[in-house]
């Protein structure tokens, strides 16, 4: 019972630690397990930044939509815990947790993000990490960035060049993360006709390669990642399009790849890779109020690796 699993953490009334249901009594902790990182949804949501400001969001849906991903991802056997973070009424957008952080390693980086109005959901966050053990460095101005501009694959890291991250970000970032013993290689990548780089490409991990936007930005993201690959003699990657761009964001935790399910086109290319990589799971996740806020699957967690 998940209810009689629930504690508070160290820092008192921050946080609600859930054991994920993949973790069964006296099973030892996988060195690839994940803990994960969520916030609630305010009813101040409905007055979140977003482009389409036109359309009405169904508040109680989208807490449906939230309680599901989070039970989806309570239900992965990859996802040892759940941190939930309580939501902050002064902070609309304060649910896409994503963009608050960047987790490499060891080490997080507390974002400043590209939106003033934002700025203060980072504290919560960083908080939540250190709690887990993640060590943090936090970025100054006039650096900005949002966590919805980094991609990270493996040891390439790409970071969007967006109206949110800035030059000053990204060289924040690199010099960040260069001590790291992963030795990333990162890559400033422009971000045309969409919010964040991955609103347009998302890594599935190294079986499936990059997801990314069948549109004009999307098919130049996807040359600048050949690009990438070629300079550093890396093997040429594949790269999936996806017909609807919001379903080029999908969210891969352990060897469960959750993607957009609303979306009928796009959702025949993921059961067609479902078909040929069955070691993998993918879950299909229905989130419509979330989208028209321009959040996505990836927006609403940050996975943070136990043994980081």
């Amino acid at each position: 019972d998940l209810n009689n699993q629930q504690k508070m953490v160290a820092t008192g009334n921050v946080a609600r630690v859930f054991l994920a249901t993949g973790l069964r009594q006296g099973a030892s902790i996988h060195r690839f397990m994940s803990s994960v990182i969520v916030r609630d949804v305010p009813n101040s949501f409905t007055r979140c930044l977003r482009e389409q400001k036109s359309l009405d969001i169904n508040l109680h849906n989208a807490r449906d939509e939230h309680e599901t991903y989070l039970l989806l991802l309570k239900e992965n056997p990859a996802v040892d815990t759940c941190v939930r973070l309580p939501a902050d009424e002064n902070c609309p957008d304060c649910m896409f947790v994503e963009d608050t952080a960047v987790v490499f390693g060891k080490q997080a980086i507390i974002t400043r993000p590209g939106a003033p109005s934002r700025r203060g959901e980072v504290e919560p966050v960083a908080v939540a990490l250190r709690a887990l053990g993640v060590e943090t460095k936090y970025m100054k101005a006039p650096a900005t960035l949002d966590g919805g501009d980094v991609m990270i694959a493996g040891r390439e890291i790409f970071v969007g060049h967006s109206h949110r991250t800035n030059e000053d970000g990204f060289a924040f970032l690199t010099q960040t993360f260069a001590s790291s013993p992963q030795a990333p290689r990162c890559t400033f990548v422009p971000v045309a006709g969409a919010l964040h780089l991955k609103s347009l490409v998302t890594w599935g991990g190294p079986e499936l390669g990059y997801f990314v936007a069948d549109t004009e930005g999307g098919n130049k993201i996807a040359n600048a990642i050949l690009r990438h690959h070629g300079r550093h003699a890396l093997a040429q990657p594949a790269i999936h399009f996806v017909p609807d761009a919001t379903a080029a964001n999908i969210l891969r935790v352990g060897s469960t790849l959750y993607y957009a399910s609303q979306f009928p086109t796009s959702r025949t290319l993921f059961k067609n890779l479902a078909a040929r990589h069955q070691t993998l799971k993918f879950v299909g996740v229905d989130s419509p109020e979330i989208n028209k806020a321009d959040g996505a699957l990836t927006c609403c967690s940050i996975v943070v690796p136990s043994d980081a």
